[in-house]
């Protein structure tokens, strides 16, 4: 069982035209911990690295798979 907790990479870019402050939502498989900030402001064209925190707490047979998503959204964008 890998239990162990994995840091990932991402990044956020902005082209909506303005600054703006977008929440950001954490989805995985069930039994899967996905976690990271719950916001990030970034300004028009600006690109940000966001790191976030993925700890399997199970253990899939081989065939099995985990999945996680980000989602940003916001500000009426």
């Amino acid at each position: 069982c890998n239990t162990v907790a994995q840091q990932h990479q991402l990044q956020a870019i902005n082209y909506t035209g303005f600054t703006a402050t977008f929440p950001l939502a954490y989805a995985a498989t069930p039994g899967v911990s996905l976690q990271g900030p719950p916001s990030v402001e970034l300004r028009d064209g600006q690109t940000l690295p966001i790191t976030v925190t993925l700890t399997p707490n199970i253990c899939p047979a081989p065939i099995d798979g985990i999945s996680a998503t980000v989602t940003i959204t916001g500000d009426g964008f």
